[in-house]
């Protein structure tokens, strides 16, 4: 479950920004990290050392980004990654080694791949009856780690019997909307006269309302978890490498990033003001992709279906299938997104005012402007109630 910073299909602006761009396949990532690190002693507004201190906080934010829920490493892992880097990643860094961070990705892959197999292990043995007062802490990035794995398997169960509770919740909803669909097509159709043309539903969204019915909710539970496991193989070296560069020069400071060959890709685009897309801010919510803002006479916004908060499960090209998007990165979930001016995009979506429902919006990409993104200026006057009149100029 790992978090990066939204992207307006491009990259997050930043105070000061670090881009080293070598050929994938030729790069030294090792060099790569001692250069940052250097770069970041010498020219970063700070002027600190990448000492002791920094070590412990660029560990710290690295478990974080990597297990922000703490629910897949033990107290156990952690005070073993501690013991073992607290003090010394500045040294592995400054050495070319970044070994300590390929070894923490390593296990943190396998410990969610055994959390999986609990998971798998549980939804097809343990019975969920929803009778207990247990309560769950859903925001979980400052809650302590569960100390051993036998504390944290009863943590993945309450944590598995809120999923199975979500889907009974969300299973119940959608019995309930058919029905409603159904009395009101009923009473559409009597009010009707007889020779009457009754429209047939969308082809798309029966096949995927039948998709979805097939699934029981333990199928779709597990689905999610293997889909994250998925991804959380897609990451090479080089994404290793950002994670974890990423979280050195936010130990400098939060306004400070790491970017990638493909974020400054991105970051230059929105440097640049245009961009070919559909026009929305996104973003990561519980590992879902989220729209978090409509560029005002883009795509998105002319084409009228998208809203704030509706969660993006899938994306198709034209009329192919749907690439299921839950736990993929989000910078990958960008790239399928925009494309050829003129293209179709489809997104397969929760609409944020009936979550438990799903539509399929299509939209033509085309060249989006970035105008809010320009600097600008206006002249204000303080009101008269307020004593002598003040102009006071913004800009923004």
């Amino acid at each position: 479950m790992i978090r990066k910073p939204s992207s307006f299909l491009a990259a997050t602006l930043v105070a000061f920004s670090l881009a080293v761009a070598p050929a994938p396949a030729e790069t030294n990532f090792g060099q790569v990290a001692m250069h940052v690190a250097y770069m970041l002693q010498s020219q970063h507004y700070s002027h600190r050392d990448f000492d002791d201190e920094l070590s412990a906080k660029l560990l710290q934010n690295y478990l974080n980004l990597l297990d922000f829920k703490h629910v897949f490493f033990t107290q156990e892992d952690v005070d073993g990654f501690k013991s073992k880097y607290d003090t010394t990643l500045d040294d592995h860094v400054l050495m070319r080694n970044i070994d300590p961070a390929i070894e923490i990705y390593d296990i943190y892959k396998t410990r969610v791949q055994e959390r999986i197999a609990f998971v798998k292990k549980t939804l097809e043995g343990h019975k969920f009856t929803f009778d207990s007062d247990r309560k769950i802490d859903l925001k979980r990035d400052k809650a302590p780690y569960p100390k051993n794995v036998a504390e944290q398997d009863k943590l993945w169960l309450d944590i598995l019997e809120d999923n199975m509770l979500q889907e009974k919740l969300a299973d119940d909803a959608k019995i309930e909307e058919t029905k409603k669909k159904a009395e009101k097509a009923a009473k559409k159709a009597a009010e009707k006269p007889a020779d009457a043309k009754v429209e047939e539903p969308k082809k798309e969204t029966a096949e995927t309302a039948k998709k979805e019915e097939e699934l029981t909710p333990q199928q779709r539970i597990l689905k999610d978890y293997e889909r994250l496991i998925e991804s959380i193989q897609e990451n090479d070296q080089e994404d290793v490498v950002d994670y974890f560069l990423s979280c050195l020069s936010a130990a400098y400071d939060p306004h400070t990033e790491y970017m990638s060959v493909q974020e400054t890709d991105s970051f230059n685009i929105q440097m640049k003001h245009k961009l070919v897309g559909i026009g929305a801010l996104l973003g990561l919510t519980d590992d879902v992709v989220q729209i978090q803002g409509i560029v005002v006479g883009g795509p998105a916004d002319k084409q009228g279906e998208l809203s704030l908060n509706d969660k993006i499960t899938g994306v198709a090209q034209g009329d192919a299938e749907f690439v299921d998007t839950k736990y993929m990165k989000l910078q990958k979930v960008v790239d399928m997104i925009r494309g050829k001016e003129g293209s179709t995009v489809r997104l397969r979506i929760n609409p944020a005012d009936d979550p438990s429902s799903t539509k399929i919006v299509s939209i033509v990409r085309g060249e989006v402007e970035l105008k809010e993104k320009l600097a600008n200026a206006e002249l204000l006057m303080t009101p008269a109630e307020l004593g002598k009149p003040l102009k006071i100029g913004w800009i923004n």
